[in-house]
């Protein structure tokens, strides 16, 4: 900001439009007057003057019209034929001011409530409900409890929870609005009047929780970062952001260049084929970095594992691979995988913060154990006892035994151990002594 300039957030509904003239006129009684609309607002200084405002809806233009058309300009016209000055416009949204009292734009109130319905109805509503609805896929595919083992998807869920507060209000604000504004048409009363002040205070909840989601998901992806993830695997997150992106550009292409309204539907069309195509892309990408266990990390001095070595096979391993991650939930969290043609062995090793935590996160890595054991037709899924827990330095633990091979879980506390052991008549007490040795020492 500067003494010329001022700018300001505004992240409203259609149902805010009458206090947004309000807002105009403060702003100009302060010395500002607007010159720019948006999600940005851009006023210019002035001499403090009381002016009064007038915001309205030109249904005619959609958002794939040139904004200043035949239509826009004709609209423009007949208002400065009635004493109103054009100011800016947003779209479908046009703002007029006028020194002095000025002839109405709109007469009859109830033509003009329909307007905003059949506008509220038309992109409003469905943009609120198209939200939710990711929304909720986004939780389903979070995948409770595994998200605590990323700073990301932790930082993720903690700002989808801000946002939501102020999302959920302003969608059941629209609801309402268009509940009440709907029973006003159909008994030919004026539109209801929004209180001026819990707008404000909406629109702040609004924009504030939105810029901590943004925050929230900054801080999960550097500390994901710092924590050992590679940065490939993020990218999903930031595909939104992409979009994001496309679309301002798209919007700035519709907003400058004259084009017909076919064109820019083509044009939008184009890009959001360019966004399919680049998620499929990132999709497999992460998919295979996935599964190569993020082939070029190593383990840190410290992060004990298994080795082959370990198992009696002196033989060095033909390929291995790291994983190294943390979290504010899991500080510790890697995976070791060693393999040659005698044998192989993988290590994780999960530490927490709490016990509930790693009791949680145990319950969960135990029922995909049992349920992958069914998949392919084991079923021999084991509870240890106290004591064969004990062998293995836990207090709980399952596993599955055959002559060669042997898949363990094991909880300690904090602590979490996967073992899966691929070889020939393996020693079960050097195996147990090898295993005790990466339970921490606290």
């Amino acid at each position: 900001m500067n003494d010329k300039y001022k700018y300001q957030l505004y992240m409203g509904s259609i149902g805010d439009i009458k206090n947004l003239e309000k807002h105009f006129s403060f702003m100009a009684e302060k010395g500002w007057m607007i010159d720019k609309f948006g999600i940005t607002q851009r006023y210019h200084s002035i001499e403090p003057s009381k002016k009064r405002f007038y915001v309205d809806i030109l249904p005619q233009i959609t958002a794939f019209d040139y904004p200043d058309n035949d239509e826009a300009l004709a609209f423009r016209s007949m208002c400065q034929g009635s004493g109103w000055e054009f100011v800016t416009a947003n779209k479908q949204i046009q703002v007029f001011c006028a020194e002095s009292n000025a002839v109405p734009i709109h007469t009859d109130n109830k033509i003009q409530a329909q307007i905003y319905l059949k506008t509220c109805r038309k992109y409003e509503l469905p943009l609120f409900i198209y939200g939710l609805l990711i929304f909720f896929f986004f939780c389903l595919v979070m995948g409770w409890p595994e998200l605590l083992l990323s700073n990301l998807n932790i930082f993720l869920l903690i700002g989808s929870a801000f946002f939501t507060i102020g999302y959920l209000w302003t969608f059941f604000f629209v609801l309402s609005w268009y509940w009440k504004t709907s029973r006003s048409v159909k008994n030919n009363l004026p539109m209801p009047e929004v209180n001026y002040s819990l707008y404000r205070i909406r629109s702040m909840v609004y924009i504030i929780s939105f810029l901590l989601f943004v925050l929230c998901i900054a801080i999960g992806a550097i500390t994901s970062i710092v924590g050992g993830m590679p940065p490939g695997l993020m990218l999903p997150v930031f595909m939104p952001f992409l979009s994001i992106t496309l679309g301002l550009w798209v919007r700035h292409e519709i907003n400058t260049t004259r084009r017909g309204r076919k064109e820019n539907i083509r044009l939008m069309i184009a890009v959001c084929a360019f966004i399919v195509a680049i998620s499929f892309l990132v999709i497999n990408f992460v998919t295979a970095q996935s599964l190569n266990i993020y082939p070029g990390q190593a383990l840190a001095d410290g992060q004990k594992t298994l080795t082959l070595k370990n198992i009696g096979i002196e033989t060095p391993p033909e390929h291995s691979s790291a994983r190294v991650n943390s979290s504010v939930a899991v500080p510790v969290n890697y995976e070791y995988f060693e393999v040659n043609h005698e044998g192989s062995v993988s290590t994780e090793v999960y530490r927490s913060v709490a016990k509930p935590i790693a009791e949680t996160l145990y319950g969960h890595f135990v029922l995909e154990f049992e349920e992958s054991s069914v998949m392919v037709g084991g079923g021999g899924v084991t509870q240890l006892s106290s004591d064969e827990a004990s062998f293995w330095g836990a207090v709980y633990g399952v596993s599955v035994v055959s002559p060669d091979n042997i898949d363990l879980i094991l909880l300690n506390g904090r602590d979490i151990i996967i073992a899966s052991i691929r070889q020939d008549n393996f020693d079960m007490d050097i195996l147990g002594e090898e295993i005790k040795k990466l339970w921490a020492n606290e």
